[in-house]
């Protein structure tokens, strides 16, 4: 299986990040891609949490 492309995609705010994620997964199976996806969450010593994500689409 070829990779057609690397993606990253970090937020504060985790609804606006799945939002995000779940569209642009959508959009790459729409093309017939398979989504690998490697999701990561830092928190901060002052609380701030980030959400970060890795997809790569293959095809």
């Amino acid at each position: 299986m070829k990779i057609k492309g690397l993606f990253n995609l970090s937020s504060t705010d985790h609804k606006d990040f799945t939002d995000k994620l779940i569209k642009n997964i959508n959009e790459l199976q729409k093309d017939g891609q398979t989504v690998e996806i490697q999701y990561q969450t830092n928190t901060f010593n002052n609380g701030q949490i980030v959400y970060s994500a890795l997809w790569i689409g293959r095809e």
